[in-house]
């Protein structure tokens, strides 16, 4: 028996096949765009290039789980991370530059 090729049948195939694909990749794009997907180091220095100048800045802009590294230098601020679960690190390796001084009211 003689199979009949039909020219819509190519046709739904290759509509099927794309949207497979467009899909695999829609589902890969959702994941990396996702914000939480992955923790960010953030820099902050008061003094020179850094992701932010200032240590609350970086803290609205971080995400749960990321890491904010703080240059040594003098930051007159008061933080409020009561709504993040992030890490506030020295970016120095001396423990004599990373000292805070706290005023808690």
């Amino acid at each position: 028996m003689k199979q009949i090729n039909f020219p819509c049948a190519r046709y739904f195939h290759f509509i099927k096949c794309y949207l497979k694909k467009t899909i695999h990749i829609i589902f890969m794009m959702i994941i990396l765009m996702n914000g939480n997907s992955f923790a960010k180091i953030i820099t902050v220095d008061d003094d020179g290039p850094a992701d932010f100048a200032t240590i609350q800045k970086a803290i609205d802009y971080a995400n749960d789980n990321d890491t904010i590294s703080v240059f040594p230098g003098t930051y007159n601020e008061c933080l409020d991370l009561s709504t993040k679960s992030i890490s506030l690190i020295g970016a120095s390796r001396s423990v004599s530059e990373n000292i805070v001084f706290s005023n808690s009211q």
